[in-house]
């Protein structure tokens, strides 16, 4: 650990962080959804495969998730991030109108 640079520090631990909770989420995702997937099987023998519906909204929110933890969002990604602290830092204070 480089005790000269919290800021680095303290990045590394938050991405740390959102990379555990999503894994934390797949699991559970893996879990539960194999769950529901015995539970359709014991009641209908997949006749009527219900549990996919859950699934996949489910899916939807877990690859959500892997694009925020493994900062790869298109919109407001790194780039975009790095490109608007620049901007504020460069940026000349404003003056004050009420002299």
């Amino acid at each position: 650990m480089n005790s000269e640079d919290p800021y680095t520090f303290e990045k590394a631990k938050k991405r740390v962080i959102r990379l555990k909770q999503f894994y934390e989420h797949l699991i559970m995702f893996i879990i539960l959804s194999t769950a529901l997937a015995g539970l359709n099987f014991y009641q209908n023998s997949w006749e009527n495969p219900w549990f996919l519906w859950g699934v996949i909204c489910w899916l939807i929110a877990v690859l959500f998730h892997a694009l925020f933890a493994f900062d790869r969002n298109p919109v407001f990604g790194r780039k975009w991030e790095e490109k608007k602290i620049r901007e504020f830092m460069t940026k000349n204070e404003p003056t004050e109108r009420w002299h």
